[in-house]
């Protein structure tokens, strides 16, 4: 019995143990499946993610397949290119030909410019119409005048040695349908400049010889007259002296009239031209000019000095202004004929015409200009401005008049005379008074308008007449002093840096000293066939009072 209850209790036991174990096996089975759960779980998970990158891959090589069939179109294209290509290199090798030929040329040209070789030229066409510049009278025909002007200029500007410049500018001007431009009639060809510049000192001093031009200060006094289509030029040279950029100096001397060597007749010009740019946008000149014509019967021994400043006021930059004092003294001879009144009476005209009478006067004259402005800062730019010019006339300049001991009609040596006094160009600065405005108007870069207006008088009414040969060959002397009134217009549109196109219209109204019937410096007289009677002579008289007008248009090309 016991050995039972022995044995019950020992399976019991092992019972118990077996459940303890079983259960423990029974969790840990339990936990493993869990896991293996998880593991199909993410393997599930990643058999979904490489579906759809197989799903992607399949579609990506669907295209490209598409891609390969356009690579196979690409291809047979490259080959119509490579084609195309060998026909062009027929066409690449010529033009590789026409490079080469160019650049040869370039470097032709480069080699000219290393030598300092520059081509230059002009081709400036202006026609004209003027009326009543010499009778104003509207009933003489003789005074219209239509008329076209041109001039060429193919010019070369050389620099063959460091230090050395020389410049050859051939100009042809005339008149179309005349050979009348420039100082030889038959033959209006000429050389305008050719002369040659030495540095004599790089900082200090040059010299200029040969035909050049001079334009100095405003061209008052010394100027090239570029308007006129012959223009001027100076047969002689130019010494320059510079000081550090402060002061140059220009000492002139020109020939004008070669003469008999041993008779001493030749006429010279020169002097001494300082400026010295002494305050910012302004400048200070001084000036000592002789002009020495010794010519028979007609000495002009005068000497010239002056100071002109101009430019920016400094304390307001938009007022400018432009003064010029001009002082004369030497000697003039004054012609006239001798005892014309008694050879009138006696009938002999042509001994009342001969000037051998003469007087070796001493003179003295004097011009003045003052010119007062402002650039108004608005839209067009006006800039407007009120000027006066004075020249001293002499009232007496009769040779056979005891009282007559001096001459003092100013002198108006070589200046650039259009617009001077007018742009009609009908008057000198000598005997004159000439008071007005002008307006200049700048719409575009490109647009220039200019307005002036002049009212001019003499300064000496019983002085000589300040216009030209036509004009004096028809005076007498007169009290009135009243020359008339002046308005130009002009228009200048430049195109681009070689081209600028060009027109202006003028008109003067006759003053008293012109147009009055009883003392007006303008006669017309015309003496007419009767013709019923061919000996009968008639004389009739046409006063100068209508006013008279000039248009022009130009065209102005350089390069």
């Amino acid at each position: 019995m016991r050995q039972f209850v022995s044995i019950l209790a020992g399976l019991l036991c092992v019972m118990v143990v077996t459940s303890v174990f079983g259960q423990k096996k029974l969790r840990d089975m339990e936990s493993r499946i869990k896991n293996v759960e998880g593991d199909l779980e993410v393997l599930q998970e990643f058999i979904q993610d490489q579906s759809k990158a197989m799903q992607q891959l399949k579609q990506r090589l669907e295209e490209t397949g598409k891609y390969k069939a356009q690579i196979e179109g690409l291809d047979k294209k490259i080959g119509g290119v490579f084609d195309l290509t060998k026909q062009v290199s027929g066409d690449v090798v010529k033009v590789g030909q026409r490079v080469d030929e160019q650049a040869k040329r370039v470097g032709a040209v480069e080699e000219a410019l290393k030598k300092g070789i520059k081509f230059t030229g002009q081709l400036r066409v202006r026609p004209q119409l003027k009326t009543n510049f010499d009778t104003f009278n509207y009933e003489l025909d003789d005074d219209q005048n239509m008329f076209a002007t041109q001039r060429l200029r193919l010019g070369i500007d050389v620099a063959p040695a460091k230090g050395v410049e020389a410049r050859f500018t051939l100009q042809d001007a005339r008149g179309w349908g005349l050979n009348t431009q420039g100082p030889d009639p038959a033959n209006p060809l000429r050389v305008h400049e050719g002369y040659m510049k030495i540095a004599l000192d790089e900082k200090l001093a040059s010299l200029k010889l040969g035909r050049q031009e001079w334009e100095f200060g405003a061209g008052r006094l010394i100027g090239n007259n570029d308007w006129a289509q012959d223009a001027r030029s100076f047969d002689g040279l130019d010494l320059t002296l510079t000081h550090e950029n402060i002061i140059q100096a220009d000492f002139l001397l020109a020939l004008l009239d070669e003469r008999n060597a041993t008779d001493g007749e030749d006429e010279l010009f020169g002097g001494v031209y300082a400026v010295t740019p002494y305050l910012e946008d302004m400048t200070i000149e001084a000036y000592l000019l002789f002009l020495w014509d010794n010519r028979d019967r007609a000495k002009r021994n005068v000497n010239t000095v002056g100071l002109r400043t101009a430019g920016k006021a400094p304390f307001h930059k938009n007022l400018f202004f432009d003064i010029e004092l001009s002082l004369q003294f030497g000697t003039v001879t004054e012609t006239g004929p001798k005892d014309a009144e008694k050879n009138l009476e006696e009938g002999n005209v042509a001994a009342a015409m001969v000037a051998d009478n003469s007087v070796d006067n001493s003179h003295f004259g004097a011009a003045y200009h003052v010119e007062v402005g402002y650039d108004i800062p608005v839209e067009f730019s006006p800039a407007l401005s009120v000027f006066v010019d004075i020249a001293s006339g002499d009232g007496n300049s009769s040779p056979a008049d005891p009282g007559n001991d001096q001459h003092v009609s100013f002198v108006p040596l070589f200046p650039t005379q259009h617009a001077l006094l007018g742009k009609m160009d009908m008057w000198h600065l000598s005997n004159i008074i000439d008071i007005g405005g002008k307006l200049k108007l700048t719409p575009t870069e490109d647009l220039v308008v200019n307005v002036e207006g002049h009212y001019l008088k003499l300064y000496a009414g019983g002085g000589p007449y300040p216009g030209g040969d036509a004009l004096n060959s028809s005076l007498t002397e007169a009290s009135p002093e009243d020359l008339g009134v002046e308005v130009d217009l002009d228009v200048t549109y430049t195109l681009n840096d070689n081209l600028a196109l060009a027109a202006g219209y003028s008109i003067f109204l006759p003053g008293a000293a012109i147009s009055d019937e009883e003392t007006g410096r303008i006669r017309n007289l015309r003496t007419e066939v009767n013709p019923d009677d061919p000996t009968d002579l008639q004389t009739w008289e046409y006063p100068g009072g209508d006013p008279a007008h000039w248009l022009f248009v130009q065209a102005d090309l350089t390069f």
